[in-house]
């Protein structure tokens, strides 16, 4: 039999997504691997537009995921028990312009999948 690689699931508010990470969790549970979950976020501000103000700048940042990451967790409050809603990771860049995309990709190789 063959060893899964972890499984990655790119996820965000809606119920579609929802429904994804709950059929990703199941798969990742049967076959006996990890589950991850990825929602890609455009950030709020470039880093040339802040450098005079770097520290009030990564404060800034910090909010964003955290409340990218609290409005996703609440969309899958539902679908996913708590252990698998706490593997959900933000990642902020140009990636989310691409529909996270690229966010899975970087959290693949994040993780050695």
């Amino acid at each position: 039999m063959a060893t899964w690689k972890p499984i990655v699931a790119g996820v965000d508010g809606s119920p579609q997504a929802a429904g994804a990470a709950a059929l990703a969790w199941r798969i990742a549970g049967t076959a006996g691997t990890d589950c991850y979950f990825v929602h890609g976020a455009h950030p709020l501000l470039h880093a040339s537009a802040v450098a005079d103000f770097m520290t009030d700048a990564n404060l800034l940042v910090e909010r964003q995921v955290e409340s990218a990451r609290a409005r996703v967790v609440t969309a899958l409050r539902d679908a996913l028990p708590p252990v698998a809603r706490d593997r959900v990771e933000v990642r902020l860049g140009r990636a989310a312009a691409g529909g996270g995309r690229a966010a899975v990709r970087g959290a693949l190789w994040s993780k050695n999948c």
